[in-house]
């Protein structure tokens, strides 16, 4: 089993302020900083760094509302406002283009393209009406989790032109997964994981060949639904499931599972780096409100939570506190314990 041999890291004399939520309640030597609170209490429910650095947004005030913003060089923007839409789950930036989704209240279900960003004529326009949930990239294609209706999630997968459409449109249905719609994530091998968001609190794992086959031939060699279950994390949380999941450099899956009721959780799952197999779990931080998106950029991590956007780090040594303040950059927090 590989180690966990996340860093602290170097970013320690940019934090800007702790995070004072009394809801948020830091576990296994971590804490964490506000990288940015929106102007207002509407909730961040996903988020994604453009191509040029540039911190793209979606936040949700209420039923129905929906808005997304830009964030460059201190100067934060709306790119995208509509009152009478339901927010999606996802913001997503795939080359030049960034991606989010909302639906209508007849449940037509969008997904929305923004850019080219590195031009100054960015706009948003629709992609696709293809069901959707959620949006997620690997190797420059659009993968999204949705259901038809009511029913169970199923995995849709395009590649994207130069102009940021898909290729597909509607989507290629890859195959009936589980449980509602929830969030996925791949590794560097091509490995897809899958968290359901209600119903079903599992994981699952289908290897980067079973992805190529259903792609390839979609009818005949869907997604299996056997023989892929990861692991089953019910005995361990009281939550509904996945809200967000990224995978980190080491290969292991930092999933945030969200509940109505009980405190939600972001978590560690360790991968076994020889087998894949699930090696361990280790809780990073609990909340009382339900938790959002999870990203890594340039090494670090980072959830959505309430109308913040937190970036979860290990808390430094008694050393590294000298060295923080000697160099004159030392920010104060003191971790929250249950």
């Amino acid at each position: 089993m590989k180690p966990n041999r996340r860093l602290f890291p170097l970013s320690l004399c940019l934090a800007a302020s702790p995070i004072l939520q009394a809801a948020i309640f830091y576990e296994g030597g971590h804490t964490g900083y506000a990288y940015l609170t929106h102007s207002d209490t509407d909730t961040v429910i996903s988020y994604d760094w453009g191509a040029s650095g540039d911190l793209y947004y979606m936040t949700s005030g209420g039923y129905p509302d929906v808005d997304v913003w830009k964030t460059s060089g201190g100067t934060t923007s709306n790119i995208y406002a509509n009152a009478n839409n339901y927010a999606g789950a996802s913001v997503v930036a795939v080359g030049d283009y960034v991606y989010f989704n909302d639906s209508t209240t007849s449940n037509t279900q969008n997904i929305w393209k923004y850019g080219p960003t590195s031009g100054g004529s960015a706009s948003a326009q629709l992609a696709s009406t293809t069901h959707n949930w959620g949006l997620y990239k690997n190797g420059g294609a659009l993968y999204m989790t949705g259901a038809v209706g009511f029913g169970t999630n199923q995995v849709f997968y395009s590649p994207l032109g130069s102009n940021g459409g898909l290729l597909n449109d509607p989507a290629t249905d890859l195959g009936t997964t589980f449980g509602s719609s929830g969030p996925l994530a791949f590794d560097a091998a091509g490995n897809m994981y899958y968290a359901p968001g209600f119903g079903d609190t599992s994981i699952y794992r289908w290897s980067a060949a079973q992805i190529t086959a259903a792609i390839a031939d979609p009818t005949h060699s869907p997604l299996p639904t056997t023989g892929v279950l990861w692991y089953d994390y019910s005995s361990d949380f009281s939550v509904s499931g996945g809200t967000g999941m990224a995978i980190d450099d080491d290969g292991n899956l930092v999933l945030s599972l969200t509940d109505f009721t009980n405190p939600s959780a972001l978590v560690e799952f360790l991968v076994d780096d020889v087998t894949g197999s699930f090696a361990g779990y280790e809780t990073l931080l609990t909340s009382t409100d339900r938790l959002g998106d999870v990203r890594f950029y340039d090494g670090e991590l980072y959830v959505a939570a309430g109308n913040q956007i937190l970036q979860i780090v290990p808390e430094p040594s008694v050393g590294a506190l000298a060295m923080a303040a000697a160099a004159g950059c030392l920010v104060l927090s003191r971790r929250r314990k249950a």
